[in-house]
């Protein structure tokens, strides 16, 4: 066996011992026997040791026993101790060990181990300098180049993406890696921008191969070049005609995309049909020409389309979804049953947004009974907006007194606090604040510490007229969290206005603007609560700030009111205007006009 291939199986041996480890005991637990041959390749002594009287003991390895050995290290040696390094989670450490031993031993698994340790690590200049030496073991291999590709648009090294293109090209490795990874970066401008001009900055030979074109053609279009992507697009489809040369199915894609997006529907569609000539289960291709075709009101063509696509079982459910989907917003409901009726929901791996279509149909049709039986079957990740669409559809039924006993009975099975927050605000939208109590009192018997809820009950039963439960709530709240600011300014804010204790209120105002000193809220607080003691000066600058942050008609209404009472007219007039404004019937505001200037109500 030659070395090359025995320090393979020992390279697959430590990774199948990391493999089974996790799965079972501690490595040194569980793998002793793998681990015995180890250390006897390596040359360190066995697993056991020998007392006075000639018996064997066991020796006990510890899970993070790190190796030593002195002297010179053999290659095998030095593979256990870049392996024990990476096993102690000390990447960085084992990154050198492998690339060490990779570059004396010319080796390309342990030039690949070493990449991807750089790559785990996120560290570019580790991967490029693996990568450099994979190059010159192996300048063929086509598995570097993308790796590279990748690593240089991270690190923003464009000299070195062109050279990474170039040398692939003069190797013949296949540039058909560049458009995947550029559709990785689809989302990042500032790497796209990067890719363009690595792109454009290639030698005239190379820009015309196609592949570079194509990654022209997507880096233009993702960056909203579009007539720049359908210049170059066009051309490409063009001399792939002239040429028979196969071209990226997105190239028709992008072209399709932006023929439509200049309303020539049937270019778009005849470039569509173009590329489904050449790859006729492509999933984009299919369903963008049944979204033109339907566009066209070409209803009996794109429904061919749908009934002739031959997709794999994934792929044809996600475009049943799509054609549905088109059909319900083109008011073709009975189509859109009829499609529903042929799917098995169960088998097709996504029941929920099947039994969500056929809700909406039914409620296009005026049967939100039926559709909310239908949403009631969902179970997956669409359960929580089918409950707020059943919400909705029994509002519209005037059937808002079955709401909470819905949600309530559907909370016991996803516990979200946040959705009922949602619903009660809802409720409030409605002017039904009572029913928004009703859910929060039934809530909190079935989770007491959902503390959310119970601060935006105590909120609610203030503007109902019982600050007293207010108090107790708000009390409640901050004996479980004492440093909560929100509750602090709160129970603070309700004192101010609801009582007497001006004292105490301020005290609470004081605590929580000392922990959260910006926050707009805490600051008009405060503020307000000076004005209340008789200090309009002292309030006006708190009160400026809280408006500056956040200028909210409530926030008006009191520094409008301190600067009235310094008998700075003008100046409230202007606060108070503009958010009349923006908020023309907030209470507090009307309550402060009706008081001190009511002609700016007339």
């Amino acid at each position: 066996m030659s070395f090359t291939m025995l320090l393979n199986q020992i390279i697959n041996m430590l990774s199948s011992i990391k493999r089974y480890s996790k799965k079972t005991a501690p490595l040194w637990q569980s793998a002793s026997s793998a681990v015995f041959c180890l250390l006897v390749l390596s040359g360190c002594s066995t697993l056991s040791n020998t007392n006075d009287s000639g018996d064997h003991q066991h020796t006990a390895y510890p899970h993070s026993l790190s190796i030593e050995i002195t002297g010179q290290k053999t290659p095998i040696q030095q593979a256990l101790a870049a392996e024990f390094a990476l096993r102690r989670g000390e990447k960085e450490e084992a990154f050198t060990r492998y690339y060490d031993l990779a570059n004396s031993t010319r080796n390309v698994s342990l030039t690949e181990k070493a990449t991807r340790i750089a790559l785990s690590l996120n560290n570019p200049q580790f991967a490029a300098k693996a990568t450099d030496l994979w190059l010159s073991i192996d300048p063929l291999s086509h598995a570097v180049y993308p790796i590279r590709f990748r690593v240089f648009i991270l690190d923003k090294q464009v000299d070195k993406l062109s050279e990474t293109l170039l040398n692939a090209y003069n190797n013949s490795v296949p540039l058909n890696f560049i458009t995947p990874i550029i559709n990785a970066f689809a989302s990042s401008p500032n790497y796209l921008a990067i890719v363009d001009t690595a792109l454009n900055q290639l030698p005239n030979h190379l820009t015309t191969q196609f592949e570079i074109r194509s990654a022209l053609a997507h880096t233009a279009y993702l960056q909203g070049h579009f007539q720049r992507a359908k210049k170059i697009a066009q051309s490409l489809v063009n001399d792939s005609n002239k040429s028979k040369t196969l071209l990226e199915s997105n190239v028709y894609f992008i072209l399709a995309l932006i023929q439509k997006q200049e309303e020539q529907t049937e270019d778009a569609i005849t470039t569509l049909q173009q590329g489904l000539a050449l790859y006729p289960n492509e999933y984009s291709l299919i369903s963008s020409l049944i979204d033109f075709e339907l566009t066209n009101q070409n209803f009996d063509i794109a429904k061919q389309h749908y009934n002739e696509a031959e997709l794999p079982p994934l792929y044809q459910s996600q475009l049943s979804i799509h054609y549905i989907s088109l059909l319900i917003q083109n008011g073709k409901i009975e189509s859109a049953l009829n499609v529903l009726k042929e799917i098995d929901y169960l088998s097709s791996g996504f029941a929920d947004q099947f039994y969500f279509l056929e809700a909406s149909a039914l409620a296009s049709q005026d049967m939100k009974q039926d559709a909310i039986e239908t949403l009631s079957k969902i179970n997956g990740q669409l359960y929580n907006t089918a409950t707020e669409q059943m919400v909705v559809w029994l509002y519209d039924l005037k059937h808002e007194q079955d709401i909470n006993d819905i949600v309530v009975y559907r909370f016991k099975k996803r516990q979200n606090v946040e959705q009922i927050l949602n619903i009660m605000q809802h409720h409030e939208d409605n002017l039904k604040p009572q029913l928004s109590l009703e859910l929060a009192n039934s809530i909190l018997q079935q989770k007491p510490d959902a503390n959310p809820i119970r601060y935006k009950k105590a909120l609610l039963v203030d503007s109902l007229g019982n600050w007293q439960t207010t108090e107790t709530e708000l009390r409640y709240l901050l004996n479980k969290d004492p440093e909560n600011a929100n509750y602090l300014n709160a129970l603070g804010y309700t004192l101010l206005v609801r009582s007497n204790r001006y004292e105490e209120a301020i005290k609470l105002i004081s605590i929580a603007y000392e922990k959260d000193p910006k926050n707009p809220a805490i600051i008009d607080s405060l503020g307000w609560g000076y004005v209340l003691q008789g200090d309009a000066k002292k309030a006006e600058p708190l009160l400026n700030e809280a408006w500056q942050i956040l200028p909210e008609a409530e926030i008006a209404a009191h520094y409008g009111e301190a600067l009235w009472i310094q008998k700075k007219y003008d100046e409230a007039i202007i606060i108070w205007q503009k958010a009349l404004d923006s908020t023309p019937n907030h209470p507090v505001l009307n309550e402060t006009l009706n008081r001190l200037n009511p002609s700016m109500l007339k």
